[in-house]
């Protein structure tokens, strides 16, 4: 039987503000039938499409399956992606206000060609991005800030979800710094270095070896790279992910502490999973978790979704059964 965590009942009272990059993480599904005349390549014939929340919306998604409430800003296309994810995120219980149409950039989308006969796993093919094409203007951020700014006393955490598509702009930092007595968590893909001085940073190892410039391998130098970090960015924690060789937490209390990975050595699909681990991680915290204990928690939530295909949450069960409590 589970263990009742004291914080595990304020879950689903927990209220948080997701700010950043939204992507549609597009799926083509189809079967492959010949190899075309025109050139040396597979003809699919389409079986079906899906759109799921990517980037910053996969956080929120992720927060919204395990109970929790979301404000959501950031920044997407007037399009019809930016609607569909829009519309997705409302369904889930998602406050999208703040989620701006800010033209002329479009929706940034990632769509993924699979194919596979019936019966058999489909086989990923190809992947095309597509960029925004440009960023919000300040005004998107001020009148983000004001939407934020009437949540303001719900909120319980912050995460900051940055791919580097202009979601997240230094207003919206100061404002996240702002706020008292909340955990505030960044995840960046590419300039760690605007998020110094809050709660905490969620860096894999190649974004931790890109902002200190050299490279990682092994426990005790993904150890020294997180405290470099802490140090460098002035932030309480560094949660340093590290794939199937799990992660290192460094607090600024002294204490560092290797976690090995959950679950098997072999994966199905690792997209999101680092969107899963801040997500989690955030919210243990913002429920009173131990840093150790939020960080071991997001390690096992991690461990189940990349067990699962393509962009995916875990369920508040699923994380009770891997997490050893009752949900």
């Amino acid at each position: 039987m589970g263990v009742r965590h004291p914080w595990a009942s304020d879950l689903s009272g927990t209220t948080l503000a997701v700010l950043g990059d939204p992507i549609a993480d597009v799926y083509i599904l189809g079967r492959p039938t010949h190899v075309s005349r025109e050139a040396p390549v597979l003809v699919i014939d389409f079986e079906s499409e899906q759109l799921l929340p990517g980037g910053a919306a996969n956080t929120a998604n992720n927060l919204l399956s395990l109970g929790a409430k979301v404000v959501f800003a950031g920044a997407c296309g007037e399009d019809e992606r930016g609607e569909r994810l829009r519309d997705l995120l409302r369904k889930a219980g998602a406050d999208v206000e703040a989620l701006l149409g800010a033209p002329p950039m479009r929706t940034v989308a990632k769509m993924r060609v699979l194919a596979g006969d019936a019966h058999r796993t489909k086989q990923h093919i190809v992947k095309v991005n597509y960029a925004p094409g440009g960023a919000p203007a300040g005004g998107h951020w001020e009148e983000m800030r004001r939407h934020l700014d009437g949540r303001r006393g719900a909120l319980r955490g912050v995460v900051l979800s940055d791919y580097g598509y202009g979601s997240i702009g230094p207003s919206l930092i100061s404002w996240a710094k702002s706020l008292p007595g909340i955990p505030v968590v960044a995840d960046s893909r590419h300039r760690l270095d605007a998020f110094s001085g809050i709660t905490a940073v969620t860096p894999n190892e190649e974004e931790a070896g890109s902002l200190l410039g050299r490279s990682i391998s092994g426990n005790e130098e993904a150890s020294r790279a997180a405290r470099d970090i802490l140090e460098r960015l002035g932030t309480k924690m560094v949660l340093l992910t590290r794939g199937n060789a799990g992660m290192v937490l460094a607090e600024r209390s002294g204490r560092t502490t290797v976690i090995p990975a959950a679950g098997p050595s072999t994966v199905t699909d690792v997209s999101g999973a680092g969107d899963t681990v801040t997500a989690v991680f955030t919210l243990a915290l913002s429920c009173g978790a131990d840093p150790v204990e939020a960080a071991r928690l997001s390690n096992e939530a991690a461990g189940v979704v990349v067990l699962k295909p393509g962009v995916a949450t875990l369920t508040r069960a699923e994380w009770g059964a891997v997490a050893g409590f009752v949900p």
